[in-house]
């Protein structure tokens, strides 16, 4: 599938020695795909590799986003008690949008329960929303209030989410488009 194959390292056992190898890659139209390193030897040779690469790529990020979850929801409980204290709230939305853009990154093999268009809105989308938390979170934590600014940051978060689901009834290509001209917008 094309939302998780780039993360997962493949082991393919080749039984006997091939004279011929041939690799081929699927790709979805304009959005591009690449093939990482490709090692050949005995499962001795290889088999520490692969699971130091599936363990640095899988399950580091899993565990580290879990604990991050862990500590947003912590601090969404203490915001709960300390309503005045907003950065309580921020520390949370920030770890929920983390979360949410690193699924892409966690789910397995199997066939995803929402639309693949709508798992790849939410998985750009929730990286707007982590980078707008962010600085709201520094401007609250510095004592610093910059209201056009993180107006203007809302609105764009908002309008580009927005543009972005307009796109999901075309092909996926539309919406990386739509994800790349975002991401090029200066701020202001």
């Amino acid at each position: 599938p094309v939302w998780n194959s780039y993360n997962y390292p493949l082991w393919i056992p080749l039984g006997h020695a091939p004279h011929e190898i041939v690799v081929r890659m699927d790709v979805v139209g304009q959005v591009g795909g690449a093939l990482s390193s490709m090692r050949i030897g005995t499962n001795g040779q290889l088999l520490w590799r692969y699971a130091a690469r599936s363990f640095l790529q899988t399950q580091f990020p899993y565990l580290s986003s879990g604990a991050l979850l862990a500590i947003g929801i912590f601090s969404l409980m203490i915001w709960c008690k300390r309503r005045a204290e907003s950065r309580y709230l921020l520390c949370f939305l920030a770890a929920g949008s983390y979360f949410l853009h690193t699924l892409q990154y966690l789910v397995g093999q199997d066939p995803l329960p929402i639309p693949e268009a709508w798992f790849s809105w939410l998985a750009f989308n929730s990286i707007a929303w982590l980078i707008l938390t962010c600085y709201v979170f520094i401007f609250r934590y510095l004592d610093l209030r910059y209201r056009r600014l993180e107006t203007t940051l809302i609105c764009v978060v908002i309008l580009g989410g927005s543009a972005a689901v307009v796109s999901l009834g075309q092909p996926l290509v539309h919406l990386y488009r739509v994800v790349q001209l975002i991401q090029g917008l200066p701020v202001p």
